[in-house]
């Protein structure tokens, strides 16, 4: 079985090389660089032949002239993403530039699923349900100064110290579709929390997403200082891929009946049938010792 391995990683090494090769030239450079990776990777063997120890060397040569391509290149696609985001931030009256916009950075990052929503339509002021916040102030919410305020097309919540809520006034019955795009600015205490809330019938009785500095929880304010079982549930999003709190995350919460499922960066965390009662009620958002960013919120009924 031993001698069976070890013929199959020395057949593997000059594919992974040729393979490497191909994507250099198809301009490839993070698929060249994790060929090369696994070709040296394969070193040490003590059955490695002459001809193998020669691709090997030749993997770390090219490896010390794609690290630095792979370096600028990444670095290049980050100014252009920043710069074709902020215009098509600005572009919040032109609907077509600002989804051509996203439909450039959906081409050179394909998994972000921000840009892969609003390059097809989705999630676009009007077409994919109501827009509950029109980004240039807090009408139609309970809230308003100091706690929130609106600037440059997004919905700032900003608690140092105690929580502030900001609900929609329109109230929510039946099934729908809640999402909402949405940032961590700075944390500023011990305990902070930034909770994307539905089913709100009152200040101690809602559910929630609540979003903390290494999980997300799922729960039922049923008290001042009580909630149930449920909100004992803790979902890590340190390991989540494409999952970074500093910057915009699509948040999706789906409720059919008592259920509800919760995703985050189209990312499924959980689905559950355990609501202690029906999520009719006020949608809205809760921050505390935080600073956060709000935009395109839109509540779609199913």
């Amino acid at each position: 079985m031993g001698a069976a391995c070890a013929q199959g990683r020395a057949a593997l090494r000059p594919v992974l090389l040729v393979a490497a090769e191909l994507a250099r030239v198809q301009d490839r450079p993070n698929d060249a660089v994790g060929h090369l990776e696994a070709c040296v990777a394969l070193d040490g063997a003590a059955d490695l032949t002459d001809e193998e120890r020669a691709a090997i060397r030749k993997a770390r040569e090219m490896l010390k002239n794609l690290d630095p391509a792979r370096s600028a290149y990444e670095k290049m696609v980050e100014g252009y993403v920043k710069r074709m985001t902020a215009l098509a931030e600005r572009s919040v009256k032109d609907p077509r530039l600002a989804k051509e916009c996203w439909r450039h950075i959906h081409l050179v990052r394909p998994d972000d699923p921000i840009a892969k929503r609003h390059a097809a339509g989705v999630g676009v002021a009007g077409e994919d349900g109501t827009v509950l916040f029109n980004g240039k102030s807090l009408e139609g919410w309970s809230a308003g100064p100091p706690q929130w305020t609106v600037r440059d097309g997004v919905m700032i919540g900003n608690a140092p110290d105690s929580a502030a809520v900001n609900r929609c006034l329109h109230e929510v019955k039946g099934d729908f579709t809640f999402t909402v795009e949405a940032r961590v600015v700075t944390n500023l205490g011990k305990n902070p929390v930034f909770g994307i809330l539905f089913g709100v019938r009152g200040s101690y009785d809602h559910f929630g997403l609540w979003i903390w500095p290494e999980s997300w929880r799922f729960g039922h304010k049923t008290g001042e200082h009580k909630t149930d079982e449920l909100h004992r549930r803790l979902f890590r999003s340190s390991g989540s891929k494409n999952y970074k709190p500093s910057k915009f995350n699509l948040y999706r919460i789906e409720v059919r009946g008592k259920r509800v499922t919760a995703f985050v960066n189209d990312l499924k965390i959980w689905s559950t049938s355990g609501a202690v009662r029906s999520l009719d009620g006020f949608v809205g958002f809760w921050v505390q010792e935080r600073k956060v960013e709000v935009r395109r919120v839109v509540l779609k009924r199913e």
